[in-house]
């Protein structure tokens, strides 16, 4: 719940919608969203939001447009409220979207933290080429010049795997108390762990504590359930009504070398496979 003092809950379906009728923007009906919330929720939100813009604009259907965890959005909507959509929806665009997990979010929620030398050394070269980190050429160079050679020599390896020893009480004790008082509470967050790590990441996070936990619980199993394992077919039901999908991902710019599927990922997180 947002709760603690993090601030009330809001309701966003609620914000002016304007009349408009020609030159119409992607940005002209943005639909906000309270992204610490359940998509579950959130879907209801939607929905009110897709009336109010087809009153305000006299159009019989809209185009839905999600991007990250809009998309996830989106997909809660459209198997929530299937049959609202296939009567209201004339199209649907998903920009690097989590509908079905990500995989950096499932090894991070289930433990599975890994340093890969390739990855290490890919990673480097391309922030220190692409991040004005340094501004001198020289310094750039020796770095990454130096990480490739250790890694070509196996010594980055060996480096890494004394390091990984080093964190492992950070994997077994650490990372779960911390994604209890920080991410690993949001059940948007929990909305792009795949169906493969899903029960792994419960027991990794919750193990122990699943009374506490209880209604969490709850919110995160009615996504994966109603949710991630349902999308594909209502994507596929709603293409069969005429409905376009499309879905578009940029491939091969590496994130954090911290887990094994780091070198799949496009646009930071999404798995572009």
């Amino acid at each position: 719940e947002a709760s603690n003092g993090s601030g009330d809950a809001e309701d966003m379906s609620t914000r002016p919608v304007s009349n408009k009728t020609s030159g119409y923007a992607i940005d002209d009906y943005y639909f906000y969203y309270d992204w610490r919330l359940s998509p579950m929720l959130i879907a209801d939100e939607l929905k009110a939001y897709i009336e109010r813009v087809k009153t305000a604009t006299g159009k019989e259907k809209v185009s839905l447009v999600g991007r990250c965890l809009g998309a996830n959005i989106i997909a809660s909507y459209l198997t929530k409220y299937t049959s609202h959509a296939e009567a209201n929806v004339d199209s649907v665009m998903l920009f690097n979207g989590g509908i079905l997990g990500m995989d950096f979010f499932g090894e991070l929620y289930s433990g599975k933290v890994v340093f890969d030398a390739n990855e290490v050394d890919k990673f480097v070269n391309y922030a220190l080429n692409h991040w004005e980190l340094f501004d001198d050429a020289t310094t750039r160079d020796l770095i990454t010049t130096l990480v490739s050679f250790l890694n070509e020599i196996k010594m980055l390896g060996i480096s890494l795997d004394l390091f990984e020893q080093a964190v492992y009480n950070i994997k077994d004790n650490i990372l779960p108390r911390t994604l209890r008082v920080s991410f690993g509470t949001f059940p948007s967050f929990w909305s792009m762990v795949p169906a493969e790590y899903y029960e792994d990441a419960k027991k990794y996070v919750f193990g122990g504590m699943e009374d506490e936990y209880k209604g969490l619980i709850e919110k995160t199993d009615d996504y994966y359930e109603n949710t991630q394992l349902k999308i594909v077919d209502t994507l596929k039901y709603l293409e069969t009504k005429g409905i376009g999908i499309g879905i578009i991902s940029k491939y091969n710019i590496p994130n954090l070398p911290l887990y094994e599927s780091a070198a799949q990922q496009g646009d930071l997180f999404a798995d572009t496979y």
